[in-house]
């Protein structure tokens, strides 16, 4: 079970430090309903191997 919320961390941690906007991206991050589409329009999946 932890290591779902550390990869959950790791996802919402690269993805606020690729934004420029980072109140937008806490934003995207709490209201978002489709976490894959995170991963795909930010490339993250690339940063987390």
């Amino acid at each position: 079970m932890n290591m779902g919320y550390f990869i959950g961390y790791k996802i919402a941690e690269a993805y606020y430090h690729q934004c420029r906007d980072k109140k937008q991206a806490i934003a995207t991050l709490i209201e978002t309903l489709d976490s894959p589409s995170v991963l795909e329009r930010n490339h993250l999946q690339d940063q987390l191997k």
